[in-house]
């Protein structure tokens, strides 16, 4: 069905179609007529093709808002489908590898602190792994952060859903980052004390437990979160809305 916008450019067109038409129909009438001026007819039709110009020129200038809101909804719209449904579900992935390697390095540095006894995994080869994939999960969130920023430039803004993905990605990188320090500490600590008292060895083992406790609700929530996304099959007015109404 057209909408009575798109039957009204329809219905001018096709008079200013007919209009043409009629002035050849006059031409061809009347090109044996003496007396009859057919420079005059002439001006006719270079006025009427000046005024069709014009006339096309205003129907373009009238349409130029709704192409201008269709092109900014088409790059915030790329912009979410990139970000959202693109990247973010290898942040889940990330996510869960890095939460697995610590995982692995506090359960040995765990044993080692309960019983003085080294495990014969090479923990300090995990800690640097651990290193290297909690820069790469920073690195992967600040770039879906900053692309779902950029919509801000276009007439749009982020809805609280967006806004929430943000903070998430935000909060749980620096938890990793936090869990990685401690993990480096406690490496340090644990490798020059092996002779650790009941009371001290309870200490360690209870902050180490803390620290898994961490990493295992840091992962849950961003996995939390992006399921949520799909599972929900969330569209993209989920996730972007105009700045102001555009009223046509």
């Amino acid at each position: 069905m057209l909408s009575k916008k798109q039957k009204n450019i329809i219905i001018i067109t096709s008079l200013v179609i007919f209009f043409f038409e009629c002035l050849y129909m006059i031409n061809i009438w009347f090109s044996d007529s003496k007396g009859f001026e057919w420079g005059s007819v002439s001006d006719w039709l270079n006025t009427a093709g000046t005024l069709g110009t014009l006339f096309v020129a205003y129907l373009a200038y009238k349409k130029v808002p709704e192409w201008m809101a269709q092109k900014h909804y088409d790059i915030a719209y790329g912009i979410i489908e990139k970000s959202i449904f693109d990247d973010l579900p290898r942040i889940r992935s990330s996510s869960f590898h890095l939460q697995t390697c610590i995982s692995v390095v506090l359960n040995n540095l765990k044993k080692t602190a309960g019983t003085g006894i080294q495990t014969n995994i090479t923990i300090i080869d995990i800690i640097d792994k651990i290193d290297d994939l909690a820069i790469k999960f920073q690195q992967d969130s600040n770039a879906i952060i900053n692309q779902l920023n950029t919509v801000e430039r276009i007439d749009y803004k982020l809805t609280k859903t967006a806004k929430n993905t943000i903070s998430l990605l935000t909060s749980v990188s620096e938890n990793y980052f936090q869990i990685f320090e401690f993990i480096y500490a406690l490496y340090e600590d644990i490798n020059i004390e092996y002779s650790l008292e009941p009371e001290q060895r309870k200490k360690y083992t209870d902050t180490i437990d803390d620290m898994l406790k961490s990493a295992k609700e840091n992962n849950k929530s961003i996995t939390d979160h992006i399921n949520l996304i799909y599972n929900g099959n969330k569209p993209i007015t989920d996730f972007i809305t105009p700045k102001k109404q555009k009223h046509t």
